[in-house]
């Protein structure tokens, strides 16, 4: 046992190593107003419609999880995702059409943006994960690849988010965009 919870926690610090959300260089491109409005309403649609799949992934691991525990901790993290009532704010995938709403987009925009090939791959890696791979697979392209937290990017004060985007900042229940360098690159092929 003292081998699994050794590779275990070798794991976690390797994917917290490589943990980039708040420096991924598209935030600092937008932190630094170098990225156009354009860019910037192409960004939130695509992060929108992966953002808007996210609970499916969630939900098929729930269906197949075997500890009674674990399962309720996702059933949490579904009803985050899908209502905002544990953090007190939107389901998930509002919050981003908000923020699409704070660039000028519509919400007609937002739901039926087109996905550009790595979104719809993204997309398609979260329904491979979490339904055809092993339950273990699953959880780890989500846990570890997809829903990781960064602190950094709470630091930003909702004026300079607003003076950034346009808009105020959008927080998760953990005060933080909570996807993956995975997610970004996937979504920042539009203002590279």
């Amino acid at each position: 046992m003292a081998t699994n919870d050794g590779f275990v926690r070798e794991i976690f610090a390797m994917v917290k190593e490589r943990r980039s959300f708040g420096r991924h260089p598209i935030w600092h491109r937008i932190a630094d107003g170098k990225v156009s409005q354009a860019g910037l309403c192409a960004f939130a649609v695509q992060f929108f419609l992966q953002v808007r799949e996210f609970p499916r992934a969630l939900s098929a691991l729930h269906s197949r999880c075997f500890n009674a525990d674990e399962r309720v901790k996702l059933a949490e993290s579904l009803y985050e995702e899908e209502t905002g009532r544990i953090s007190g704010s939107a389901p998930h995938p509002e919050l981003f059409i908000r923020l699409g709403l704070g660039l000028g987009l519509s919400r007609d925009d937002m739901i039926h943006g087109k996905p550009l090939p790595s979104t719809a791959a993204l997309i398609d890696w979260f329904e491979l994960s979490t339904k055809d791979r092993s339950f273990a697979e699953g959880i780890g392209a989500i846990n570890l690849a997809a829903e990781a937290r960064c602190r950094a990017t709470s630091r930003r004060s909702p004026a300079r988010s607003k003076k950034i985007t346009g808009c105020r900042a959008i927080r998760s229940h953990s005060s933080t965009f909570t996807r993956s360098p995975i997610a970004i690159t996937a979504t920042s092929a539009t203002i590279s």
